[in-house]
């Protein structure tokens, strides 16, 4: 999912039912809702080698830290 398509979504969600606003953001433990947590962050910029399930995401300055480019990196949001 790209953040575009997120925020259609929830930019109909918030049209069709303003008090949406207000409702605690969760997510799922995983794909098959087992278990759900609170968002605590706001989301965030963040740099990983692939996309997929389980991947190693970094930020811009561990990456800069390391002498590395986040050219190099495929620029992802983390949500929490």
């Amino acid at each position: 999912m790209t953040l575009r398509d997120y925020y259609t979504t929830l930019t109909k969600m918030i049209e069709e039912d303003p008090s949406t606003l207000d409702c605690e953001i969760i997510y799922a433990k995983d794909d098959e809702g087992n278990s759900y947590y609170s968002v605590n962050w706001h989301p965030s910029v963040m740099y990983t080698d692939q996309v997929g399930y389980e991947m190693d995401a970094r930020s811009e300055t561990d990456i800069e830290e390391e002498g590395e480019s986040v050219d190099d990196y495929i620029k992802v949001i983390c949500i929490n």
